[in-house]
């Protein structure tokens, strides 16, 4: 019964190393670091108040008038 438990133990132990060392690679992600913003002013539909919202996206620095695409 002990050496099942030291045997659980053991696989656990090894289990969460492996894990732990997996996670050392790290990649930058593009436009990660927030700090550069696409500011995107879209009019609704005239159905719905027709008025001009402001949204907020992660991407390259830029600012878009109009129901546009980017």
């Amino acid at each position: 019964m002990v050496v099942n438990n030291r045997l659980g133990y053991l696989f656990v132990f090894l289990g969460m190393s492996m894990a732990l060392y997996a996670q050392r690679k790290t990649e930058v992600i593009r436009y990660g670091d927030l700090d550069q913003w696409v500011v995107r002013k879209i009019t609704e539909s005239a159905i719905i108040g027709k008025e001009t919202k402001t949204l907020y996206c992660v991407g390259p620095m830029d600012t878009i008038i109009g129901n546009k695409t980017f």
